[in-house]
């Protein structure tokens, strides 16, 4: 895998997450970093990640709109991790808290890598 630079260091975290298949503004996020890569790997954004050139990273990382949008998905991410009226805890309040035991568990680290 690529070595990400700090700007984007979270990009790895994003694509574990698999939050990000349900928001249309972060799937954007993998699908503008390389298109053609994106459809390559069935949308899977950590094979992505592995497969990912240096020079698509580099577009990415001087693309003010590619930036603002990866800035957006990590803000509306954390936002979710941090969450205390969701479903779950609506639904099942026996269970809510105990949902936020580990970190990121929106669906993370899911390990989806083939």
């Amino acid at each position: 895998m690529i070595q990400l630079p700090d700007r984007v260091s979270r990009l790895k975290e994003l694509a574990y997450d698999l939050w990000w298949s349900w928001t249309t503004d972060t799937r954007n996020v993998f699908r503008r970093l390389d298109y053609p890569l994106w459809r390559l790997t069935a949308h899977n954004s950590v094979r992505m990640l592995q497969l990912l050139s240096p020079e698509a990273l580099d577009r990415a990382l001087h693309d003010p709109e590619w930036l603002a949008g990866y800035d957006t998905a990590l803000a509306r991410l954390d936002a979710a991790r941090a969450a205390h009226n969701t479903w779950i805890e609506g639904h099942f309040p026996e269970i809510g808290s105990r949902s936020k035991r580990y970190p990121g568990n929106s669906c993370s680290r899911a390990n989806i890598a083939l």
